[in-house]
């Protein structure tokens, strides 16, 4: 029996008693190098594995269906990465841990012939034997899994993740809006919002390039923690620490041009930003949830890639022009959508980790500079259709 076993037999106890549903990526990476011992080869493969959503959730899932599905995903994506001896180890672990059947790729095995582990049966009944490809040794026909995990498990399992996390920070933005409405009737009533919201995000960054250095490590949302219990706070604090100072900096320009005469109070002007940072932030991390085993989220960028892209949009379908004063200067919103997007890409599409798998459209889609753009684009649509249709809906028009 190999190490991918002898971990999985661990891992299926766990399974079974229902101790797996207590599980973080850090717990079960600890879990798995524990048993792996002095073997190297596998060690950065199990690290790979257990930061992969789809294994933990596969771990925690109670229904033998849904588990079966996403192990079958799961292998496909091992299959495109590692090498067969690496790929026999991690299936087999896999097999063992979730009590399931994984098909196999055809061609020569290195290893002797073997019996594989079947689906999950009741205690005293036996495992009926099967081959490489999944089906049982007789001969008979077993129906195989569908290629891909239903999209309404998908869709159930992302929420199931990250749903605890976006609740906490949205209810936490109608606490910081309400601050933000206090402190602006006590103390800020002769200041424009813009400025006092830049200044609280140029603070936090000069204070985390000083004598708070750790806030850059503890601040940004990672795609590992997205789904973890124990790191729910990232979801708060991820949109007021920038982990590249010029972002902020860029950021922080970027919101005084576009918001430095906005009339809005300080805190609507918060509960928006709040708001529109953690939905650039819940899609970007719902693509990666998916597809990807890293990624990172943080500062304005979310935020302010709407404000532009909706004055552009806007600019574009009423067919006028739409710009921002940068002292002397008047900055059309064509312009400053070219200008930061160019930017954005620069930052967006290089590896964040040279261990990091994705590819640059990967990148692209799992950002907030992204979902920022595509929600203010389409913001700035329906307020068009809605100016088009206001007329004809109107009585007496």
């Amino acid at each position: 029996m190999g190490k991918g076993r002898d971990i999985g037999t661990r891992l299926h106890r766990s399974v079974e008693d229902g101790s797996a549903r207590k599980f973080s990526h850090q717990s079960l990476l600890g879990r798995m190098l524990d048993d792996l011992g002095g073997e190297t080869s596998l060690q950065g493969p199990l690290r790979d594995l257990a930061m992969r959503p789809l294994f933990l959730q596969s771990l925690q899932q109670e229904r033998v269906a849904l588990r079966h599905s996403a192990a079958v995903s799961l292998s496909r994506e091992l299959q495109d990465t590692y090498a067969p001896k690496i790929l026999g180890e991690l299936l087999d672990l896999l097999e063992t841990a979730l009590g399931v059947s994984l098909p196999r790729q055809e061609g020569p095995r290195v290893e002797g012939p073997r019996v594989e582990v079947g689906p999950v049966v009741a205690a005293g009944k036996p495992r009926v034997p099967t081959t490489a490809a999944g089906e049982p040794a007789g001969g008979a026909k077993v129906a195989r899994p569908p290629r891909r995990m239903p999209l309404a498990a998908r869709v159930g399992a992302t929420a199931q993740a990250l749903g605890p996390g976006l609740a906490l920070a949205a209810a936490i933005s109608l606490v910081i809006a309400w601050l933000g409405g206090e402190l602006e009737r006590l103390w800020l009533d002769r200041w424009t919002a813009a400025p006092v919201l830049v200044a609280c995000l140029v603070g936090v960054q000069a204070l985390s390039a000083g004598p708070l250095k750790r806030w850059r490590r503890e601040a940004p949302l990672r795609l590992e923690w997205a789904g973890d219990p124990h790191q729910l706070h990232r979801w708060i604090t991820s949109p007021w620490l920038h982990h590249r100072h010029g972002e902020a900096l860029l950021n922080g320009l970027m919101l005084l041009v576009i918001l430095g005469t906005s009339p809005l109070p300080l805190g609507q002007l918060l509960l928006r930003y709040c708001l529109t940072t953690l939905a650039t932030t819940g899609l970007g991390v719902a693509f990666a949830f998916r597809r990807l085993t890293s990624g990172l989220w943080d500062g304005a960028t979310g935020a302010v890639a709407a404000l532009i892209a909706l004055a552009g949009g806007l600019s574009l379908l009423q067919w006028r022009p739409m710009g921002f004063f940068l002292g002397p200067l008047e900055l059309p919103a064509w312009v400053l959508f070219l200008i930061y997007g160019t930017l954005q890409l620069g930052w967006v599409l290089p590896r964040l980790d040279p261990e990091d798998r994705s590819t640059p459209p990967q990148r692209l889609l799992r950002s907030s500079w992204w979902w920022g753009t595509v929600l203010g684009l389409g913001w700035a649509l329906l307020t068009q259709v809605g100016e088009w249709l206001g007329p004809l809906l109107t009585p007496g028009s």
